[in-house]
């Protein structure tokens, strides 16, 4: 692979990454396991109280980009998605609303 195309690679990462966490609904959804640290897909969907079709799509969406991922069928925030948050502020706002 070629640096020019490696470029373009990683931005397209970012770029996808970046789309990921625009969204209200998967920023909630990265929020609710920063508080709970590891929810099964049906306490998302119970703790949201959104469409389980949604929430499986903006799982999706989440997961494609690394921000979160699955173990033992129980999902959570890379590390990835914890500092995004930090560096955003939102960790802030959760902290907030959690008080």
């Amino acid at each position: 692979m070629t640096e020019k195309s490696e470029v373009k690679t990683d931005l397209l990462q970012l770029s996808n990454m970046i789309n990921a966490i625009d969204n209200k609904t998967r920023l909630a959804i990265m929020g609710l396991l920063y508080i709970e640290k590891k929810l099964t897909f049906e306490e998302i969907v119970e703790e949201t109280k959104i469409d389980q079709n949604k929430i499986a799509y903006h799982i999706n969406v989440l997961r494609e980009t690394d921000l979160i991922k699955r173990k033992k069928k129980k999902y959570q925030n890379t590390r990835l998605a914890v500092q995004i948050m930090k560096d955003t502020g939102f960790l802030k706002e959760i902290k907030d609303i959690k008080r």
